[in-house]
């Protein structure tokens, strides 16, 4: 009699899947990136945040903590510094941090949902960015307007539109001029995004022939169903 093949997904075929790459057990080799949520206090409210983040959020980094992560990122094993929130650049030490920080001569990237920057408050950021060589990540989650609208709110795509544009006039994504800016392509669905290399040309050419708009690399990220994509 032909018994039926055993299910792929059980733990001892993975176990066994490992076995036969050489790689089991899974061991990491060390930890190279420090990645900081500072606060969950953002401008938006995003579909998509997994941690929930808004106007209302008050949870913040205090200096103390931050002071200990600045002794961990200085070490050498550490090459990358992540800055992310809610939207950080709410905290009000972040400008002190990114100082701290980027005196260490290593790579260092702040996540922004880019609409912030065009706060009053916030505006002073493009420089603070560039004066310390920022690498920036900004969430764009559609080049399709609507579709974007409807996962960060009414009018917030034409806002990232406007916050692009400054950071184009600042260098910010700007082909050779050393100024880092990559967007964040990230859908709300039961499905995984597209392959990355065709939707950064399809966002690239989106954004060069509708907007005249320049930027890095596209990243594709994959949403967890937790927070308010969960509910």
């Amino acid at each position: 009699m032909i018994q039926p093949a055993p299910p792929t997904n059980r733990p001892d075929e993975f176990i066994r899947r490992l076995i036969d790459c050489g790689v089991f057990p899974l061991q990491a080799s060390g930890i190279d990136i420090l990645q900081m949520n500072i606060t969950r206090q953002c401008n938006l409210t995003c579909k998509h945040c997994h941690v929930q983040a808004g106007s209302q959020r008050k949870e913040a980094m205090s200096r103390e903590t931050m002071m200990e992560c600045i002794k961990v990122a200085g070490r050498p094993e550490i090459t990358t510094m992540d800055i992310t929130g809610g939207a950080p650049e709410m905290h009000p030490d972040l400008e002190w941090l990114i100082g701290e920080l980027a005196a260490l001569n290593k790579r260092l990237i702040v996540r922004s949902n880019l609409v912030v920057m065009l706060e009053p408050a916030y505006r002073h950021y493009i420089d603070v960015f560039a004066a310390n060589n920022v690498e920036l990540v900004g969430s764009l989650p559609d080049y399709n307007a609507q579709k974007a609208d409807r996962q960060r709110g009414a009018g917030t795509f034409e806002l990232v539109i406007e916050a692009i544009r400054a950071l184009n006039q600042r260098s910010f994504g700007v082909p050779g001029s050393g100024l880092v800016l990559h967007l964040v392509h990230n859908p709300v669905g039961a499905y995984l995004p597209g392959p990355q290399h065709a939707l950064e040309a399809e966002y690239r050419r989106v954004l060069r022939d509708e907007h005249n708009l320049e930027f890095n690399t596209l990243f594709c990220l994959v949403n967890s169903p937790i927070g308010r994509y969960r509910d």
